[in-house]
């Protein structure tokens, strides 16, 4: 297990720079105005906090939340220099952070969220501590006090609004915070014209570096801790502050602040601990299983969400009970409408919602636009989904694209043949593992594949109407892998598609087999890639790019998966790499951001596909041993059994077989993949069509 001492200590200089930026309030505060010491303090962070913004887009489709947040932040700011007028660091400090005591309350007013009964001890806890804060000589609510309080409740509002500015970055939510609360202390500047003394300057300078040092700390710590690790840290700023209290002015806490302070921050840690912190996992089955398992370890609970009818995942090889273990809630539903209030009533605090698979990626993106959660913007989802809608944003960025059409007839199917040469490809406008995807030489084969696709469900059980066509593209298939960590987008790994012919199917998978970064042609799928991601405005997590280097046009998009590969290939390269991929997808979906390798270390890889050229009655399957001794062999998958009646090969989920490989030498490699498919047969008792 990974040591967590640095984001512990990153932690704790957060909340140490947090207590240093309230004392300099109070200092700048003793000789200034509320506005001035505001003013200058966020004059400072902009200023400071500029040179990290250039050359960074600040372009946002949020920008009236972000306003709404950096409003709340300057209330935060300016009651807090109010409130240090007249009480102690520690006093402000504390009062100040019962926002978890007021958040479920904020919560259920503006996001109609539900209050667990279990935490109404808790709530009355830290409000008798608030009152004994109070009111310790008999002034109920004494004019500090009652401001600091109010600066909570900016702070408990302020928690809630970035909950839906969750996948926006830190550097642009401070540009826009510090220069709104420039903006909006201004006025107060005309009330008290003077300039500023050196000491008001020095003090507010010192602030607006402790926020920039206390932000970047924070969310340093939060990119391997868990809510649950980090909870308790939050309160160290109150002690920190205490220490300041003492050092600089004497102060000693009184009794009853002391056992204020204690009643705040038990109930405080004890509401915290009672959240059950948990993420949303939609389709978590067959290569997005190790989600499960990987939440857990993170300290999740885990929510399994289950989008399609049981005869398609069936057909994926996966049953009920498997699709239940491991989950703490399931849902087998993809109606956002009903699994949105199911999921506010659970008694967890959702964190976030991954797709798992190509499959998930709709409901997956649409849940997390309603719950304010992370995640790659809605607006782009039917970018991310339907082949035309793909093509058309290659149009409008002026990115290469083949000719396509969207056909509702077969008039429309024939038009475009007469009009193009053959071969062309015709496909399903949503689906996965070449399923319903076909490469056509003939205007009749067209037609046949066209009513195919009308008439027979495609992958997620789904019927359509339409089916896209386009020209064929030449060359070789690669498949381009990148991460976007919340700062950067990575490569994260380059394969080729080795396909073969089984009858009149020309597109079935065979191998992929990884590229070495020093491949000439990984540069340049590379640079298309990156131009791509910024197409489709990819922000956050893993995408999953199918390219071709055409002979015409150069490197083309065949298609877009916003979501990790599939056929097991993450569970390889977290098994042979110095990478883990589960884990760094849900980090960047909980906290935002995440931190990848560097760099990613792994070896030649392959996934050897065994698909079939025929079909029958199973009576023995030779050859497994035999592969399991290979060098490179690392695991394998069977989908088969001795008595199983199975077809010939149609696309990737019907394969019988995958072994997955890995090794050092390159040539080893490539030989282990040759001598998998030598080595693999099927006896039959009854066959159809061509031998295995």
């Amino acid at each position: 297990m990974r040591k967590q001492y640095p984001e512990y200590l990153a932690a704790c200089i957060a909340m140490f720079s947090f207590a240093c930026l309230y004392t300099c309030y109070k200092l700048a505060g003793q000789t200034a105005s509320n506005a001035t010491v505001v003013f200058y303090q966020s004059l400072w962070s902009w200023l400071l906090l500029l040179p990290f913004c250039l050359g960074k887009s600040l372009r946002t489709a949020k920008l009236g939340l972000i306003s709404l947040r950096s409003l709340l932040g300057f209330g935060v700011v300016y009651s807090m220099t109010w409130a240090l007028k007249t009480i102690s660091v520690a006093e402000a400090t504390l009062l100040n952070n019962i926002s978890p005591l007021l958040v479920p309350f904020v919560a259920r007013l503006w996001l109609k969220d539900k209050i667990s009964h279990g935490l109404w001890p808790c709530l009355v806890l830290g409000f008798i501590g608030i009152f004994i804060i109070l009111r310790p000589e008999g002034a109920l609510l004494a004019n500090g006090s009652t401001i600091a309080l109010i600066s909570g409740l900016f702070t408990a509002l302020l928690v809630i609004a970035a909950r839906k500015i969750a996948h926006e970055p830190l550097y642009k939510i401070l540009f826009y915070y510090t220069a709104i609360a420039c903006l909006a202390a201004s006025p107060g500047l005309l009330i008290h014209p003077h300039l500023p003394s050196l000491h008001v300057l020095l003090f507010t300078g010192a602030a607006g570096l402790a926020q920039l040092v206390g932000q970047y700390t924070f969310t340093l710590s939060l990119r391997h801790l868990t809510p649950q690790h980090i909870a308790p840290l939050l309160y160290l700023v109150v002690p920190f502050s205490g220490l300041l209290d003492w050092l600089i002015w004497d102060v000693v806490p009184s009794p009853s602040l002391l056992i204020g302070m204690g009643l705040i921050i038990l109930a405080g840690l004890i509401s915290m601990r009672l959240k059950k912190w948990a993420l949303i996992l939609v389709d978590p089955f067959s290569s997005g299983e190790p989600f499960k398992t990987t939440a857990r370890e993170m300290g999740y609970k885990v929510i399994g969400i289950y989008t399609q009818t049981e005869d398609i995942y069936e057909k994926h090889h996966s049953s009920r009970a498997a699709r239940e273990h491991d989950c703490d809630a399931v849902f087998f539903s993809s109606d956002i409408d009903t699994l949105v209030p199911s999921l506010k009533a659970l008694p967890f605090s959702i964190q976030g919602c991954i797709p798992t698979l190509d499959m998930s990626v709709s409901v997956a993106m649409r849940l997390s636009d309603r719950l304010h959660l992370i995640g790659n913007p809605i607006d782009m989802l039917p970018y991310y989904r339907d082949k035309s809608f793909m093509r058309k944003r290659l149009r409008e960025c002026s990115l290469p694209c083949p000719d396509f059409s969207l056909c509702h007839t077969s008039e429309e199917v024939r038009d475009f043949a007469r009009s193009h040469t053959f071969p062309l490809v015709i496909k399903t406008p949503q689906g996965a593992g070449s399923e319903q995807v076909f490469i056509c030489t003939t205007e009749e084969e067209l037609l046949l594949h066209f009513r195919e696709i009308c008439e027979q469900p495609n992958t997620y059980g789904q019927r359509v109407q339409e089916a896209v066509v386009e020209e064929f593209l030449s060359g070789t298939e690669y498949i381009v892998d990148v991460f976007a960590d919340g700062e950067k987008i990575h490569i994260t790994d380059v394969w080729f598609y080795d396909k073969t012919s089984i009858r009149d199917l020309k597109n079935i998978y065979y191998n992929i087999i990884s590229l070495p970064f020093d491949d000439p042609i990984v540069e340049k799928l590379s640079a298309a890639t990156l131009r791509l991601c910024d197409a489709f405005k990819i922000q956050k997590g893993a995408v999953h790019f199918e390219l071709k280097d055409d002979l015409k046009r150069g490197i083309t998009l065949i298609e877009i998966n916003v979501r990790l590969p599939g056929a097991g290939v993450p569970l390889l390269l977290r098994t042979t790499s110095n990478w883990d991929p589960f884990r760094s997808t849900i980090e960047v979906f909980t906290k935002g951001k995440t931190k990848l390798p560097q760099p990613i270390r792994m070896k030649h890889l392959a996934v050897v596909m065994c698909p079939l050229q025929q079909g029958g009655t199973v009576e023995k399957i030779e050859g497994i041993e035999e592969i399991q001794a290979l060098p490179s062999y690392v695991r394998h998958v069977l989908y088969i059994h001795p008595g199983d009646q199975i077809d010939y090969t149609k696309h990737l989920f019907n394969l019988p077989y995958l072994v997955y490989l890995a090794h050092t030498d390159r040539a080893q490699l490539l030989k282990d993949v040759a001598t998998a498919h030598q080595l693999f047969h099927i006896v039959y008792t009854r066959s159809t069509g061509k031998s295995a």
